[in-house]
């Protein structure tokens, strides 16, 4: 039988490697980062189901005025009628993006400090700075 190879065995321990200050935090940025895009991303899309829900509603909606006023329906007015409550949304939805970032980056500031055992100065300056784009 042949002898199995330390590459080889299914689980190996690797030795602890701590990690520089520098190293650390351009970890802790990468992950704030990925927070933050993945807050924006959930309630971006949630306002755009939500609005396009609310724009096939205008479209029907528009497409049945027209038929009561003029017996007819222009179909780039029932595309406003879609159009316009998506639009709506989706301004809505970054606006609220926006204010939840803002409203959660103090507290993920804190847990990313802690678990990268950085001070919260340091990661805080570097939001702040992110959160002005």
């Amino acid at each position: 039988m042949a002898e199995i190879t330390p590459a080889q065995q299914p689980y190996r321990a690797m030795e602890r490697v701590d990690l520089d200050v520098d190293a650390r935090e351009l970890d802790a940025v990468a992950a704030l980062g990925r927070w933050r895009m993945g807050v924006r991303s959930r309630t971006l899309t949630i306002a755009c189901v939500a609005g396009a829900v609310a724009g096939v509603v205008g479209f029907f909606v528009a497409e049945k005025i027209q038929f009561a006023a003029i017996h007819r329906a222009w179909i780039s007015i029932n595309v406003a009628g879609f159009v316009a409550p998506f639009a709506l949304s989706v301004v809505a939805g970054l606006v609220f993006a926006r204010i939840r970032v803002r409203a959660k980056t103090d507290k993920m500031v804190r847990e990313l400090s802690a678990r990268y055992e950085l001070e919260p100065d340091r990661l805080a300056a570097v939001a702040e700075m992110v959160g002005r784009l």
